[in-house]
Order: structure tokens, then sequence, then C-alpha cells
């Protein structure tokens, strides 16, 4: 759900539903993609969604695919303010990182990568309160930190 009142809700075959904030005004569409995660920006006017080889940047409410950002990625995560798009990704079997990219043209800013002990395991992010910090979550650990000295959490997304 976004800070607008958006609600964007897909099935891994990429199709779903857009909920406008008025609750009354539903858009349903097809990615045309399988979708390992998605997320939508604070406006509600921009949705990212993990396929296999990619990050689909989609423009709401038109549905028009904006830049698309090559790779492969386990997660993305919208900032609260809608200004940084986090990415978790793979960088080897062995190794998983935490890329920061601004929304204003997609570049890396800044990130972390750490060993991955389960190699290749799936990595989850979860809003943190503050706008420079994310939580990481290991699939393969129960939903546990992925970077270390990061706080243990309810792990509630949001």
């Amino acid at each position: 759900m976004a800070r607008s009142g958006h609600v964007a809700a897909l099935s891994k075959e990429g199709i779903g539903s857009l909920l406008a904030p008025d609750h009354l005004t539903v858009i349903r569409f097809d990615l045309g993609c399988q979708v390992g995660d998605v997320a939508i920006s604070a406006a509600g006017d921009l949705l990212a969604a993990v396929a296999d080889d990619s990050i689909s940047l989609v423009h709401l409410p038109d549905f028009v695919e904006r830049p698309r950002l090559d790779g492969t990625f386990d997660g993305c995560l919208f900032s609260p303010s809608g200004n940084i798009l986090w990415t978790a990704r793979h960088t080897s079997s062995e190794m998983a990182a935490l890329e920061i990219r601004e929304t204003k043209n997609w570049q890396v800013i800044g990130g972390a990568e750490v060993p991955d002990p389960f190699a290749n395991s799936g990595l989850m992010l979860f809003n943190y309160p503050s706008e420079d910090r994310v939580r990481a979550r290991d699939r393969a650990l129960g939903g546990r930190p992925a970077f270390p000295d990061e706080p243990e959490s309810d792990g509630n997304r949001g």
C-alpha cells in the first residue's frame, strides 16, 4: 500500500489490480511476465516489479513501462518518500547485495555486500521508520536479518 492510499496486488503471473485511494476505483492489469516481488511508490504513481531478468518500472495509472533495470534481483522496495528504490540481489551464489538507487536517474548511490551462507537464499525488504534505512530479511533464515548488525524486529512490512 502506498502512502497515497493506492493499493497494488499482483499474482506471481503478473496479473494484478490497482485500487485507487477512494477504494471504489479498481484497475485490472497484466504485466505480461512472471513477478517475484513488487513495490509501489509513496505517491502511488510508480510500480516496480521484479521479473526474471530485470525490474520493470511501470508508470501508473497508464501502465506504461519506464526505464528497465537490467539484472537479476530478489526484491525491491521504495523508501517512504519515494525518492529511493532499494534493491536486493545476488552478485554470486555466495554473495548477497543491497543497493540504494535514486529514483531521479535509477543510478546506484550506495549499498552493501555480504556473504550468503545458504547460497542463493531469498531476500525480502521491509521499510524502516527512517528514510535512510531498510530491513533486509532472509527467507532461508525464517525472516531473520540478512545483513550483520541489523536488529531483530517483528518483520512487518511498512
